[in-house]
């Protein structure tokens, strides 16, 4: 829950043979189902990281959170007042339908 917003939580667990930076995922969707959060623990540096998804726009029918804050969680949650790890901003994205 953020915000007084209910999120749903997948557990996402990916094959040896699907390319993904870290094997397990928790994904959080809001009630319309959009993706507000990804956490994971990178499987190279033991990193552990909070995205946050913001600015959903259309690409080719999918929608694509365009602006990702990551945050380092700590043993009491995630402080997003804290310092921002980095932050990705998408401008430009192409679907390929292969």
């Amino acid at each position: 829950m953020s915000n007084r917003q209910t999120w749903r939580v997948l557990e996402v667990i990916y094959l040896d043979n699907i390319p993904a930076h870290t094997g397990q995922q928790r994904l959080y969707f809001d009630e319309t189902g959009m993706l507000k959060r990804l956490d994971y623990v990178t499987d190279v540096l033991g990193g552990v990281g909070a995205h946050y998804c913001y600015d959903p726009k259309t690409f080719g029918g999918i929608v694509v959170p365009t602006l990702r804050r990551v945050v380092r969680p700590t043993p009491e949650g995630v402080n997003l007042s804290g310092p921002t790890s980095f932050v990705l901003d998408y401008s430009d994205v192409v679907i390929d339908r292969a």
